[in-house]
């Protein structure tokens, strides 16, 4: 446990800065991406791209925190890194939490769990 734990604090101790630097150049490539395959760029679609990233981050934080270092390494945190990487997670849980009742709820899904298949219109 010992390896785990020094990657665990290695890991949270990387600078933040180039984690940053890293989320603009996925956000970039992006956009070069949807321009180049001629499709619509929308902020919307930046926005999202933006959102995973720190949905991914955040989850490496706590997977980090709770699962490599023994005891938990929450004192490695900044508290605004803290309260961002519990947000997201709290807000991801809920999330897709959520939409995969209602998916599973909506009567089309009903009707497929059945082994009926759902009426086209």
């Amino acid at each position: 446990m010992d390896f785990a734990d020094r990657l665990g604090h290695k890991i949270l101790s990387a600078d933040h800065r180039l984690l940053s630097g890293l989320c603009v150049l996925i956000v970039v490539l992006f956009v070069g991406y949807k321009k180049a395959t001629k499709k619509e760029v929308s902020t919307l679609g930046a926005a999202r791209v933006v959102f995973a990233l720190l949905m991914l981050f955040s989850g490496i934080v706590v997977g980090c925190v709770f699962l490599l270092t023994n005891p938990p390494a929450c004192a490695e945190l900044s508290p605004d890194l803290l309260s961002l990487a519990g947000l997201l997670t709290m807000i991801m849980t809920f999330g897709f939490g959520i939409k995969e009742l209602v998916t599973l709820f909506s009567p089309t899904s009903l009707q497929e769990v059945q082994g009926t298949p759902p009426k086209s219109p």
